[in-house]
């Protein structure tokens, strides 16, 4: 069984179990968590880790409303790092890692949001 990388008793809470409203959640989360992602990248290439910290504190704050709160840790983690300035060359990867989780946590809320 795969690994799920969000919570439906989250997703439900923070939607007030409101299917339209999940849905419309989703599709706004859907067209601008790659921003985040990207946003991220740049400031990595840039060496500009104050923005850097800035976008992934966005980026926590969106996955944490879609109930991905593992994800949210990870991130959490980056951004207190990011702004203490701390182990900037795992930045990148560690980014590329939580990119895949939460392809893979958007793929799991379609298939629950289709199927409710």
């Amino acid at each position: 069984m795969p690994r799920t990388y969000f919570s439906v008793h989250l997703l439900n809470k923070y939607t007030g179990f409101d299917p339209e409203v999940m849905q419309m959640m989703f599709d706004v989360f859907k067209k601008h968590y790659p921003d985040y992602f990207k946003e991220a990248s740049e400031c990595i290439e840039r060496k500009d880790w104050a923005n850097f910290g800035l976008v992934v504190h966005r980026a926590k704050s969106a996955v944490a409303i879609m109930g991905m709160e593992e994800i949210e840790n990870e991130l959490e983690e980056i951004e207190q790092q990011a702004v203490q300035g701390k182990n900037t060359d795992i930045y990148a990867s560690h980014l590329d890692n939580i990119l895949k989780k939460v392809k893979t946590g958007v793929e799991q809320i379609q298939q629950y949001v289709d199927n409710r």
